[in-house]
């Protein structure tokens, strides 16, 4: 699953795996549209991103949580301990600079989505559940179905080279 994110994200589309670093405050932004849903985990914020890119793009815990901190220095989220853990909610002063960046976020919003269009994305999905596949298939250590997956691979692999090549 990691060698298949490396090839999406660094070979496919180069600037993606840096796609927010680069917009300056764009994950704040994201940060404050997921934070507008409910109050969450940083844990629970990273994974809304990640379901808002289809998967395809998740923030580390090393982006999260400091810019969480900014926004809660900011006054833009606020924290309470609930069973030991931390939740961020969404501030009024947050929900303000969430409207009024609006149209910026919006803005990377379908920068990404133009960038990867349907068919793309539908053939990310289907090659990220290939490797997930191709990782249980391994795990079962079973020469006999390690030997027909080689060939279904290879067939594949024939296949898709056929379809560049047309």
């Amino acid at each position: 699953m990691v060698v298949f994110r490396y090839i999406v994200m660094r070979r496919i589309w180069p600037s993606h795996g840096q796609f927010f670093a680069m917009k300056r405050g764009g994950i704040r932004l994201l940060i404050l549209r997921a934070l507008s849903q409910r109050p969450m985990h940083g844990y629970d914020v990273a994974k809304e991103i990640s379901r808002m890119f289809g998967g395809l793009y998740e923030p580390s815990a090393g982006t999260i949580y400091p810019t969480l901190q900014w926004l809660e220095d900011e006054g833009m989220v606020a924290t309470e301990m609930v069973d030991g853990k931390r939740v961020y909610r969404l501030t009024e002063a947050g929900a303000r600079y969430l409207e009024d960046n609006r149209e910026r976020l919006e803005g990377l919003m379908n920068l990404w989505s133009s960038e990867c269009g349907s068919e793309k994305m539908e053939l990310l999905k289907t090659g990220r559940r290939l490797a997930q596949t191709f990782m249980m298939v391994m795990a079962e250590n079973d020469a006999e179905k390690l030997r027909a997956a080689a060939d279904i691979l290879e067939d594949a692999r024939r296949r898709l080279s056929e379809l560049v090549m047309r």
